[in-house]
């Protein structure tokens, strides 16, 4: 089974709702205990935008119906960023009073969830960003309008290293669909009919051994060509080909 794009977002927007969920929590807990009281205020605001984000995310295309664009994501990811950035600075400074440093571990652990929280932030918002500018260059420069949760995924991870790599990566191979097998079908033909079907098929009742011999065999023949035909390879665009345009021109 194939470990898709779209799950990795789910359990990575689980595991940003989970973190920033508990910094909001402790922040409130530690709320008398931070000074000044506006850093706990700003990360509990921080992270509940974050944790909403997350879960807007995850739950826009199954609940409502629409599309979640890579500009749409990459725009939010690139908002937050600062943010969580200047609350790592300020909570691992250790604004906290002497006594709750002293009294539990529970200033420790907020540090601890704002740190990862951030860091799986940042990491993701740069990652998501980079590998879009790297398809837009490499060959789909649509790639912002794409829906993240798209199949074939919006950024083809084989066919970058191809485009950026090609003396270490090659394209995957194409797939090939041989398609149904066609339905053979009669002709009814009327009594007073002259068409060449009739008249082959009328050729091929004579009582004659050597004469039943050609028409049935250019008959086997013609079968097998039609047969070897309807099982031609058909092959399969990949990832990259599915978003290359095709120009149709008609001359008059």
């Amino acid at each position: 089974m194939t470990f898709r794009f779209r799950t990795f977002r789910q359990l990575l927007s689980g595991l940003i709702i989970v973190m920033s969920s508990t910094c909001v929590g402790l922040s409130l807990y530690l709320l008398q205990a931070i000074t000044p009281s506006a850093i706990a205020w700003l990360v509990i605001a921080v992270h509940s935008v974050s944790a909403l984000r997350a879960l807007f995310s995850a739950t826009r295309k199954p609940l409502l119906k629409e599309t979640q664009t890579v500009a749409s994501e990459s725009i939010w990811l690139f908002v937050l960023f600062p943010f969580h950035l200047i609350l790592t600075l300020l909570i691992i400074t250790g604004p906290f009073t002497p006594a709750a440093q002293h009294s539990s571990y529970t200033p420790l652990a907020l540090q601890v969830f704002v740190l990862v929280d951030a860091i799986v932030h940042i990491c993701y918002a740069v990652g998501v960003i980079l590998v879009a500018m790297l398809t837009a260059r490499a060959f789909d420069s649509d790639v912002w309008i794409r829906d993240l949760d798209a199949s074939p995924s919006p950024f083809p991870i084989p066919v970058l290293f191809a485009s950026y790599f090609p003396c270490c990566f090659s394209l995957p191979p194409s797939e090939y669909d041989r398609g149904e097998t066609p339905v053979m079908s009669s002709v009814p033909c009327f009594a007073r009919c002259n068409c060449a079907t009739k008249s082959s098929i009328a050729d091929t009742s004579q009582p004659s051994t050597g004469t039943l011999l050609g028409p049935r065999s250019g008959l086997l023949s013609s079968f097998k060509s039609s047969s070897s035909l309807s099982h031609t390879l058909v092959r399969i665009p990949n990832a990259a080909e599915r978003r290359s345009s095709i120009t149709v021109s008609f001359e008059v």
